[in-house]
């Protein structure tokens, strides 16, 4: 059986019938069921695996899947094999689990950006790049790459407030940091919330771009393709047009295809000031349309320029559903690599990987 958090997000149902044709090619008899994003519902078709004769269950959670632990202990240790992805529940509770680290995933929006903006705006002013977060807040974990997308507007690495999303910035003593000549400097914005090194020092964040002036809305779960152009829609057309120099949208999920496609649209009437190849939109969940689409933006048919990567997750989810359908050994956890893919010169696309140059997720995330 497969219980997806909600069989009509596009990723996610891509994600469960990729699933359910690898098992069924393996002579499997696959039920998908959904959610709708209601955790009490998942935990009821979780419970109902060991009694119904279910002999293994891949779970893509709706919810923050700590909150899974029990249901899935108790039907793990009943015999069904048990697979969870993308939000891990805890040690020892389920057969296996396949993920990747949700912040360092939203953070690889910002190479993608800078690179895009060496090209388009090599020369732009501090702050003279409007960008917009469509982001997501349902669970901690879409908070966390939520997070990560907007680093890139962040000059210092700082704690993040999971029940905001927000960096902390609030009054503490003084702090230095050092700059990239060598020399120690005195941080010029609030100091409470910063993440320090050994020496007590702030520090630069390696993803920061001046350039971007970013912007986030009111609704911090936009899902559905219809909802993110609407968003846009609303930003650049609300206060008598102030925001229609946006340039770049950030997307949480895969709603960039859909952003790309208002982008285009409001830059062809007029509504956004800014030609095509002057636009550009990225998204943080990677599907075979997406891909796609990418290679597109060369000519700026499209303007959806970069999508993050988790090495290749759903394969891997793949291959260890299909493992242990067959009795075969898997890890217990799985942990992919993080990156992101773009598209060169020449139309073809570009994967690169994250350079693992952050302190631990677990510093930007205080438990107090």
């Amino acid at each position: 059986m497969i219980s997806l958090g909600d069989a009509t997000d596009t990723y996610l149902s891509y994600v469960g019938d990729t699933v359910k044709q690898a098992l069924e090619a393996e002579g499997c008899t696959v039920q998908i069921l959904s959610a709708q994003n209601d955790i009490p519902t998942q935990l009821t078709q979780i419970q109902n695996t060991a009694a119904s004769g279910t002999g293994f269950l891949y779970v893509f959670p709706a919810g923050d899947a700590q909150a899974y632990k029990d249901a899935l202990t108790e039907v793990t240790a009943a015999g069904v094999k048990t697979l969870v992805s993308n939000n891990f529940p805890g040690d020892g509770a389920a057969t296996a689990f396949v993920g990747a680290d949700e912040f360092v995933m939203g953070v690889m929006m910002a190479p993608m950006v800078k690179a895009w903006l060496d090209e388009a705006y090599p020369d732009a002013a501090p702050g003279s790049v409007k960008a917009l977060v469509l982001e997501a807040s349902v669970i901690p974990n879409m908070v966390k790459r939520s997070a990560g997308i907007k680093i890139i507007a962040e000059k210092f690495l700082r704690q993040v407030d999971l029940s905001t999303g927000t960096y902390i910035k609030t009054d503490g003593d003084p702090v230095n940091y050092v700059d990239a000549d060598g020399n120690t400097q005195p941080v010029d914005e609030p100091t409470g919330g910063l993440v320090l090194d050994a020496d007590g020092n702030a520090i630069l964040n390696p993803y920061y771009d001046a350039r971007i002036d970013l912007h986030q809305i009111s609704n911090r779960n936009i899902f559905a393709p219809v909802d993110a152009q609407n968003a846009i829609d609303t930003f650049v057309t609300e206060d008598n047009r102030a925001n229609s120099d946006l340039k770049v949208v950030l997307s949480y999920g895969d709603t960039a295809a859909a952003t790309s496609e208002k982008l285009l649209e409001l830059s062809q009437s007029g509504v956004i000031s800014t030609a095509p190849e002057g636009l550009a939109t990225f998204g943080s969940d990677l599907t075979s349309a997406n891909a796609d689409l990418i290679p597109t933006s060369v000519d700026n048919s499209t303007v959806f320029r970069g999508v993050i990567t988790s090495g290749d997750l759903l394969q891997t989810v793949v291959d260890t559903a299909v493992k242990m359908v067959n009795g075969e050994t898997v890890d217990a956890i799985s942990w992919e690599k993080l990156g992101y893919t773009t598209v060169g010169a020449d139309g073809a696309l570009v994967n690169s990987t994250y350079a693992d140059d952050l302190p631990a997720t677990d510093e930007f995330f205080p438990t107090n």
